[in-house]
């Protein structure tokens, strides 16, 4: 009776740990997810200026997060208008700011654009550095967390 109630203990650590582990992967997706964006919003910047080539080249760029990957195909095969993926961790507020974004990519002159996308740069990457913040302060609270709650069933369960 005592093994089966060490193993159901056991068992929690370690289900609790992982429950820890992936939340921090959700801030971690999220940090990545920001700083794709600006790179994206930097080579956009700098097709503008320079080689003005197509948008769709922006696609073979290195991009770090999938989720990222996803937007951008959405983007570029939109329908209705609309693009159909954004990630399920982005907040109502950072939907509606990545949708504006996407709105106005590749409509009007090329001065215009430069400015609007910096400006979208530079928030952008205000919420590159809130979301390392973030990341840096809750990556290993969950990781430890989880394991401290499962520690806490196994003591319960003993």
């Amino acid at each position: 009776m005592q093994i089966l109630r060490l193993i159901i203990g056991v068992l929690a650590i370690i289900i609790f740990t992982k429950i820890g582990v992936n939340r921090s992967k959700i801030h971690e997706q999220i940090y990545i997810y920001y700083s794709d964006l600006c790179i994206f919003c930097n080579y956009y910047i700098s097709e503008l200026k320079f080689s003005k080539q197509q948008l769709k080249t922006l696609l073979n760029k290195e991009y770090a997060s999938s989720e990222f990957l996803l937007t951008l195909n959405s983007f570029f095969s939109k329908k209705n208008n609309e693009i159909q993926y954004f990630p399920l961790f982005l907040s109502e507020i950072e939907l509606n700011k990545l949708n504006s974004f996407f709105n106005i990519i590749g409509k009007g002159d090329s001065e215009s654009q430069k400015g609007l996308i910096s400006s979208f740069l530079e928030d952008f990457t205000n919420l590159k550095n809130l979301k390392y913040n973030e990341l840096t302060k809750y990556k290993s609270f969950y990781k430890k967390l989880g394991f401290y709650v499962g520690l806490i069933m196994l003591i319960m369960v003993i």
